[in-house]
């Protein structure tokens, strides 16, 4: 696919047109939300994309616009507690968003994927703003049970239940504890009990 790159107040942005001899679908938009240690580059280089693409072609159905919007290589979509680190889903919704589709046309539906923490991402975006996606893939989300407080005890407990990667699980929580600065902050980001609790949101597939 061919992208165009953009930038907005700070996010960086790229939107990738479907391969020759594919319609568009001029009418919907897919929000790509990359791994961590990616960026907007990767639409571009998954090998899943070349299959998403190969199943529009054979099945002669348009493919909507991928927008892939990152704010690095590592970051979360989480509510504003007062710390520097929180408070970009509110931003991501009421800026990112509004900002690329002022170039791009207001799309009569939204499609959201998240990769791994764009899982996480995604999860928090279709719970959350469930009026904006007519519907959201989590593909492998980095979503836990484990708190950013958990002590060495739980660390050790969560690793055994699920046979996770130690390396991993220790990165992840080591990471999450700078996001997430007491329990309350975590609970409130939690998206098993976001989900729990969400009254409505769009079909989420996982």
């Amino acid at each position: 696919p061919t992208a165009t790159l953009g930038r907005g107040p700070g996010f960086t942005y790229a939107v990738y047109a479907p391969p020759e001899g594919i319609a568009e679908d001029e009418d919907t938009v897919l929000y790509l939300l990359h791994g961590g240690g990616e960026g907007t580059a990767f639409w571009g280089k998954w090998p899943v994309a070349r299959a998403y693409y190969e199943a529009h072609r054979a099945s002669g159905l348009p493919a909507p616009r991928v927008v892939s919007v990152s704010y690095g290589e590592y970051w979360l979509l989480t509510d504003h507690d007062g710390s520097g680190r929180t408070g970009l889903l509110d931003r991501f919704a009421a800026e990112a968003m509004p900002f690329v589709e002022s170039r791009l046309g207001t799309p009569r539906r939204r499609l959201l994927w998240g990769l791994s923490m764009g899982g996480y991402n995604a999860a928090r975006l279709a719970l959350k703003t469930p009026e904006l996606w007519s519907a959201a893939v989590l593909t492998c989300p980095a979503i836990t049970t484990l708190p950013s407080t958990a002590d060495a005890g739980q660390l050790t407990a969560y690793i055994e239940r699920t046979r996770a990667d130690r390396a991993k699980v220790e990165w992840m929580h080591g990471y999450a504890k700078t996001v997430f600065s007491d329990l309350a902050s975590w609970s409130r980001n939690d998206s098993v009990r976001l989900a729990s609790l969400a009254a409505a949101s769009p079909p989420i597939f996982v």
